[in-house]
C-alpha cells in the first residue's frame, strides 16, 4: 500500500506567488497634489527617498495641518514667513538628523521635499531661532534630571485654551 504525500496547501488554496519589484509608478497623496513615484534600482540610494510616503502619512492621518493651525506662532511683519514653512523647515530638519539650526540651510536646496509638504519655502536658521522659544513653551515641557533631559510634547494647544490655562500668546517682530 502507498500513501499519497500530505499538501501543505489545501485544495482550493493558491501557490504562493514569488514577490517582485515593481514595476508600475505608486500613486501618493501630498499637500501638492498627487505624486507618481517609480522605483529606478540603478540609482543611488537617498536618505530621505521614503519621503512622500511619510508626508502622506501626515495628510491622509490629519497629523500635520492641525499642528500648524493650533501653533501659537505668528509674525507681524510683511516679510514674515507662513507657519507652515517654519514648522515645515524644523520638522524636515529633524527628520534628516539636524542637530544645529544652522544645518537648515542645507534644506534650501531640496525643493522637491518643501512643496510636497505644503511649504513655499525653506526657512532660514534665524526665522527658527526666533521661533523656538514659543515653540518649546506651547508645544511640549522639558524636564531635566541628573544629566538626562526628556521633553514631553502636549497633545492639543486648544485643549489648554479652553479651560483658561496659558491664554498669554507672544508676538514675534
Amino acid at each position: 500500500m502507498v500513501l499519497r504525500p500530505k499538501t501543505t496547501h489545501l485544495k482550493g488554496e493558491s501557490s504562493p506567488v514569488p514577490i517582485k519589484a515593481l514595476d508600475e509608478a505608486v500613486e501618493v497623496d501630498t499637500f501638492d497634489g498627487k505624486l507618481h513615484i517609480e522605483w529606478d534600482p540603478t540609482a543611488a540610494v537617498t536618505p530621505i527617498g521614503q519621503l512622500p510616503f511619510f508626508i502622506q502619512f501626515l495628510k491622509l492621518g490629519n497629523r500635520f495641518e492641525p499642528w500648524v493651525k493650533d501653533c501659537p506662532l505668528f509674525y507681524n511683519s510683511n516679510n514674515a514667513p507662513t507657519k507652515t514653512d517654519v514648522l515645515g523647515s524644523l520638522l524636515l530638519s529633524v527628520l534628516l538628523g539636524h542637530t544645529r539650526y544652522s544645518h537648515i540651510t542645507t534644506l534650501m536646496s531640496d525643493t522637491v521635499n518643501s512643496t510636497l509638504l505644503g511649504m513655499n519655502k525653506v526657512v532660514s536658521d534665524d526665522s527658527a531661532i526666533t521661533s523656538r522659544p514659543l515653540l518649546l513653551s506651547s508645544v511640549g515641557r522639558l524636564t531635566q534630571g541628573g544629566r538626562q533631559k526628556r521633553m514631553t510634547i502636549t497633545s492639543s494647544q486648544k485643549a489648554r485654551c479652553t479651560t483658561g490655562e496659558n491664554r498669554r500668546v507672544r508676538q514675534v517682530a
